[in-house]
């Protein structure tokens, strides 16, 4: 499971300022993360969303064709004995 922890070594990596410094990512995420403020979830979304690209099946290309042959979805879900 990927943590706030973990998105902070992503923003690290990629030296996307300000939130690569990890006072400026404490303040402004992290701490009112672990304070379950609900304004945090979407400071994290609008701090992901310019780095993140998502591709449907359905998107084409400046010319109308597909942008890529994917495979069908394959959803399954993991049962873990207890």
């Amino acid at each position: 499971m990927l943590t706030v922890q973990d998105l902070f070594s992503l923003m690290r990596f990629l030296r996307h300022e300000p939130w690569s410094e990890l006072l400026w990512w404490r303040k402004a995420i992290s701490e009112p993360y672990d304070r379950k403020d609900p304004r945090a979830i979407g400071a994290l979304r609008a701090v992901l969303h310019p780095l993140m690209l998502r591709r449907t099946k359905d998107m084409r290309d400046i010319d109308g064709r597909k942008i890529g042959d994917l495979a069908p979805a394959n959803v399954s879900r993991v049962l873990h004995a207890c």
